[in-house]
């Protein structure tokens, strides 16, 4: 039927109903608009407690313009750079730029700037899971690996810092007891 052939209140009817249609549409978008917010809103809090209260440091760059993506506070604890970073979260510092605050507590300096070379490159999927051992008989394990999306970009690399000191020495304590065991045995 065409609108030539309705009447003047059939049209208002058909207007009145579009328009109910229309608001119904609307206020479910609205809704579901708003249960995505607050699913967002929860999902960033609990990754961010999540990141916040674990003994593990987490730092995430994209090597493509060195941009400091993400950090928490046990990483800048780790590396002792907390006075670094409000200038890190404001982003006036690159990765760079906080590397060489990094330098004097390593043992092996070269070894370390090495090891970092190859996953600055966007292109290297490499994972790696490695000690570095610090000059004041601190041991870190660090593990990193790239992010990538679902369509295999880029986003970053995801470095993740423990403080294994202490059960290294505890290892090592073993260790050596059962050898000593193992001597008194034989």
């Amino acid at each position: 039927m065409d609108y030539k052939d309705k009447t003047k209140e059939e049209l208002i009817q058909e207007l009145l109903d579009l328009q109910h249609e229309f608001l119904s549409y609307k206020k479910i978008n609205e809704k579901n608009l708003t249960n995505n917010v607050d699913n967002l809103i929860w999902n960033q809090s609990l990754l961010k407690l999540m990141a916040n209260s674990s003994p593990l440091g987490f730092l995430v760059v994209d090597n493509r313009n060195d941009e400091i993506l993400y950090f928490n506070n046990r990483f800048c604890e780790i590396w002792g750079i907390e006075h670094l970073a409000e200038k890190m979260k404001n982003g006036h510092m690159k990765n760079n730029d906080i590397t060489p605050y990094f330098l004097p507590v390593l043992n092996d300096i070269h070894a370390f700037v090495e090891s970092c070379k190859p996953l600055q490159d966007e292109n290297n999927r490499i994972v790696i899971n490695d000690e570095i051992s610090f000059t004041n008989n601190r041991t870190i394990q660090r593990y990193s690996t790239q992010i990538r999306g679902e369509n295999d970009e880029y986003f970053g690399r995801f470095y993740i810092f423990e403080e294994i000191t202490t059960k290294n020495n505890l290892v090592n304590d073993l260790a050596k007891e059962r050898n000593r065991l193992n001597d008194i045995i034989k």
